[in-house]
């Protein structure tokens, strides 16, 4: 299995929610085609000093918070995943997961709507549980990882 470059991704968090990418209008070949998953992408070694300014710098792509925001973002994992490629092959791609809050999805908004939406499921292991279909595997254990990992 061929290893690929690696992504940040933030669980984002309200007080009460979790704050997720959902479901494109636009039809891909993604493995996750459907599925709820988490902000972020791939790093780009070009443009970012390291994981958090990708981070940054996808978030402000992606749903406008802004990347000089002086918001806390928890470094919660850096592990390999097996994800899809675009080719439809399964590869291994390092995953830097980090945390952070926000207070309502008021703060932010999607830059192109079309090609996602914004979804809130309850902060809770039930709702991981209930959830689980409707999120990717990545994304599931994710949100249990910051449900299970105390906050600094």
């Amino acid at each position: 299995m061929s290893v690929i470059g690696p992504s940040a991704v933030a669980v984002i968090e309200t007080p009460h929610t979790f704050v997720l990418e959902g479901p494109s209008e636009l039809p891909t070949a993604f493995e996750h085609d459907g599925k709820l998953r988490l902000f972020g992408g791939k790093i780009d070694p070009e443009r970012d000093s390291g994981p958090l300014a990708a981070l940054r710098r996808e978030l402000w792509e992606e749903i406008d918070l802004p990347p000089d925001d002086e918001r806390l973002f928890e470094l919660l994992a850096d592990r390999d995943f097996d994800i899809q490629t675009r080719a439809g092959t399964i590869a291994t791609r390092p995953m830097i997961l980090f945390r952070t809050g926000i207070a309502s999805i008021n703060e932010i908004r999607l830059k192109i709507p079309e090609q996602a939406s914004i979804v809130e499921i309850p902060r809770t292991m039930q709702s991981v549980r209930v959830n689980s279909p409707r999120l990717t595997t990545f994304t599931h254990w994710a949100l249990t990882t910051s449900l299970t990992t105390p906050k600094e």
